[in-house]
């Protein structure tokens, strides 16, 4: 949820208005607390009918399922794209520190 909240903070739409971003950070930490609640009331019934493997299939379910939802996010944090003005200001200071 913090890389969520980090990303709308830079929206346009939210940028600049504590108000509006302190209010959509809440909400997603408020539905990321309700869903994890949701999510422990299952593991009663999963244990008493698949047993404690049953659990850790559906734990590894929620993780793979949260790791493949946030891909998109993770791949956008570990490989930036390339930012062209500053591309073109790192070749003005190469061509710079070449010349003198």
């Amino acid at each position: 949820t913090s890389a969520v909240a980090a990303d709308l903070a830079s929206h346009p739409s939210v940028r600049g208005s504590n108000k509006s971003l302190g209010t959509v950070t809440g909400l997603i930490n408020g539905c990321g607390a309700i869903t994890a609640s949701l999510g422990l009331l299952a593991i009663g019934p999963l244990s008493e009918k698949y047993g404690w493997g049953g659990v850790w299939v559906y734990l590894m379910g929620c993780t793979a399922a949260g790791t493949l939802l946030m891909g998109p996010k993770i791949w956008e944090e570990a490989f930036p794209k390339p930012d062209p003005e500053l591309a073109e200001t790192e070749l003005e200071e190469t061509k710079t520190a070449v010349v003198v």
